[in-house]
């Protein structure tokens, strides 16, 4: 992705003379070459490593990482989440995930709990494919979790009731409970399944050849 991204301009265009010294003044810091979208997201991703594991930022950043590179890869995630590549490899996440959770409903697998270790643009795309993505972050920070979960209900007759929860990281004490977009609380797993069903990729040889 370039940095002349028409989003990008939301928060700084980078082909102004403000863009160009932003990259100059980044770049003279850091020793790193920065023309590309990739570029500003490493380095973001090493600045927010350091800060969540409580190392002090360099004063240089004082100037930049809040106000330029966090809001900068917000929309990188976005973008990148909301692709046409991403949605197809969600699509595969989730037709594993709903399999699994089928055979257990049906017993033919006595697996209950799926833990799949995942990359923070992994989670963000899952948000962006489930159409939730309003309801949270554009960027999970270090741990952050989507967890999808079965109860019983005696209101569902036949079915269990469908709940998504989203830990910002390992220590959330209070998780956010997802309104589950066209499928009202409590909302049963069948009809969740129908919901999704025109968003998954149902050739992957012919999408992954266009």
């Amino acid at each position: 992705m370039s940095l002349d991204h028409p989003e990008f301009k939301k928060i700084i265009d980078f082909e102004s003379t403000e863009g160009q010294e932003l990259i100059d003044y980044l770049q003279n810091n850091t020793g790193l070459v920065i023309d590309s979208a990739m570029g500003l997201l490493t380095l973001e991703d090493i600045l927010l490593v350091e800060k969540d594991n409580d190392l002090e930022l360099p004063a240089w950043t004082d100037s930049v990482f809040e106000q330029y590179l966090v809001p900068l890869t917000s929309i990188v995630f976005d973008i990148w989440g909301s692709s046409e590549f991403m949605k197809i490899r969600s699509s595969t996440l989730f037709r594993d995930i709903t399999t699994r959770l089928d055979n257990l409903i049906t017993g033919s697998s006595d697996q209950n709990v799926l833990l799949y270790s995942a990359h923070d643009a992994t989670v963000s795309t899952m948000l962006h494919f489930l159409g939730i993505r309003d309801q949270t972050v554009a960027r999970p920070t270090y741990a952050a979790s989507l967890n999808l979960e079965l109860h019983e209900n005696q209101e569902i007759e036949d079915d269990f009731e469908v709940k998504l929860l989203y830990f910002s990281s390992y220590d959330d004490q209070n998780p956010i409970e997802i309104d589950i977009p066209d499928c009202q609380a409590p909302c049963p797993y069948k009809q969740f399944k129908l919901t999704i069903q025109p968003r998954l990729t149902p050739d992957y040889d012919t999408a992954c050849t266009q």
